[in-house]
């Protein structure tokens, strides 16, 4: 799985502000703070990906259904206008 460029940037964050805050408290653990909000972002990422993987798929489905009904093929679909 690739990690997004932004989502790499606030894992360094949190390891820096992890590590500052670790020189005031050495018993801080800023993993427990932050993984319930880091988990339902998560959640929340992956439900939006998949659906709009669902979503795209179902789109190629239809186009192809639509093009063998025409009589054409899957690679014409693109081209053609359904009304």
């Amino acid at each position: 799985m690739r990690i997004e460029p932004k989502y790499t940037s606030v894992m360094v964050a949190m390891m820096i502000i992890e590590g500052l805050g670790r020189s005031l408290d050495p018993n801080l653990d800023l993993l427990v703070y932050a993984k319930p909000c880091v988990l339902n972002r998560a959640k929340r990422y992956l439900r939006e990906e998949v659906g709009r993987r669902i979503e795209i798929a179902t789109e190629r489905v239809e186009r192809m259904k639509r093009s063998l009904s025409l009589g054409g093929t899957a690679g014409e679909t693109d081209s053609m206008t359904y009304h």
